[in-house]
C-alpha cells in the first residue's frame, strides 16, 4: 500500500492499538470491555498533534500563502475523500433505521456542525472531554515533540517506564484519596465519573500526565527504542488504515444492534458479535483505504515535493562514462 511517503511503523501501530482499544470501549457502551481503553483517545490526540506540526515544519520555508494554502489542501486530500463517502452512507442509514438508533437525535439539527467539523463546539453538557479546546493540551505537547525532538533526551525508553509507571500510581493516589468511591479504579485515571462532580481535579493533572506519557511514546517510536510489540505487522496494518475505522465503526455497530438486540458483550454470543463486527469494520477499513483513501494520499504526498530544478541555456549536463557490454 504505497502512499509515496516514508511512514515509521511504529507510530503506525500506535494507531492500531488505539483503534482497538476505542473498538473495545465503543461496542456496547454501557458496558465496555476495557475500561480504561479511553486513554487511546489522548494518545491520538498527540499524536495528531505530532504530525500535523511535523508536516508544517516541513513547509517552513514556503512563502506565506503557499505555506497554508498548501497545508489545507493536504489535509483536505486527506480527509474529505473518505469523510465525504462514509457521511452519505451515514446519512442513508440515519433514514433507514429508526431514529433511537441516533440517540434520538435530530439530523437537521446536528448536519451542519458535522460538514462543517465543528460538532465539538455545539454546546453540550459540561463534560470534559466533549470540548475541543479541552485537548489543546493534548495537541500542543505532540506539536512540543515535533518541534524539539533533537533537543529531547535520548533516553526515550527510560522516560517511558517512568511515565507508565506515574500514570498507574496517578490511578492508584486516586482511588486510595476515595476520589472513586463510586467506580472503578481504572476510572480515576484523569476521568470525571459525573459532570457535575469533580474528584481530586484529576481530570486537569491526570489528563496531562497521560498526555506527557503519550509524547514519551512517540519520542520512543522517534528513537527507535519503542516497545517491540510496536513493530507487530497486524498492527501496523491496521493503523494505516484507521481512518476508515474510525469513520465507519459506529454506523456498522449501529446495524449490528438493530438487527442483533439485544447484546450481552460478556456472554460468547455477544463476543462473537464483536469479533465479526471488528472482521467488518477492517475489510470496509481496507477497501475505504484502497479504492477512496490511497489515489488522494498519493497526489497529497506529492504536493510540496522538492521542484525540479531546470537546466540553465547554454549548459550542458555532465557526461557520464557508459560501460558497453562484454559481448560488444
Amino acid at each position: 500500500m504505497e502512499t509515496g511517503k516514508k511512514h515509521l511503523a511504529s507510530l503506525d501501530s500506535l494507531r492500531g492499538i488505539g483503534i482497538i482499544l476505542i473498538f473495545a470501549n465503543h461496542f456496547i457502551l454501557l458496558e465496555p470491555y476495557i475500561l480504561f481503553a479511553w486513554i487511546a483517545l489522548w494518545v491520538f490526540f498527540s499524536l495528531s498533534g505530532f504530525l500535523i506540526t511535523d508536516g508544517l515544519l516541513k513547509m517552513r520555508a514556503l512563502p506565506v500563502g503557499q505555506y497554508f494554502g498548501r497545508f489545507y489542501l493536504k489535509r483536505a486530500f486527506r480527509i474529505l475523500p473518505a469523510f465525504v463517502v462514509f457521511f452519505s452512507l451515514a446519512v442513508a442509514l440515519y433514514f433507514t433505521f429508526p431514529r433511537w438508533l441516533a440517540g434520538g437525535s435530530s439530523l437537521s439539527h446536528y448536519w451542519i456542525y458535522l460538514v462543517t467539523f465543528t460538532f465539538n463546539y455545539l454546546a453540550q453538557a459540561p463534560i470534559v472531554e466533549a470540548s475541543l479546546l479541552c485537548q489543546a493540551d493534548a495537541f500542543a505537547i505532540g506539536g512540543c515533540v515535533a518541534i524539539f525532538r533533537d533537543q529531547l533526551p535520548r533516553q526515550s525508553r527510560k522516560l517511558l517506564w517512568i511515565m507508565t509507571i506515574a500514570v498507574i500510581a496517578i490511578g492508584l493516589v486516586n482511588y486510595f484519596a476515595g476520589a472513586s468511591a463510586a467506580g472503578s479504579y481504572w476510572r480515576t485515571l484523569g476521568w470525571p465519573l459525573h459532570p457535575l462532580v469533580q474528584y481530586n481535579y484529576q481530570y486537569v493533572w491526570g489528563f496531562t500526565v497521560i498526555n506527557i506519557w503519550a509524547a514519551t511514546l512517540i519520542l520512543a517510536c522517534l528513537q527507535g527504542t519503542a516497545p517491540v510489540i510496536l513493530s507487530f505487522p497486524p498492527l501496523v496494518f491496521l493503523g494505516r488504515i484507521s481512518y476508515g475505522a474510525y469513520l465507519s465503526h459506529m454506523p456498522l455497530l449501529g446495524v449490528y444492534l438493530y438487527y442483533l438486540r439485544p447484546i450481552n458483550p460478556f456472554s460468547v454470543r455477544g463476543l462473537a458479535i464483536f469479533l465479526i463486527w471488528f472482521a467488518n469494520v477492517i475489510l470496509v477499513s481496507w477497501l475505504s483505504f484502497r479504492f477512496i483513501e490511497l489515489p488522494f494520499l498519493r497526489i497529497k504526498n506529492r504536493l510540496g515535493g522538492k521542484p525540479r530544478v531546470p537546466i540553465r541555456t547554454g549548459s550542458f549536463p555532465e557526461l557520464v562514462p557508459v560501460k558497453r557490454p562484454a559481448h560488444e
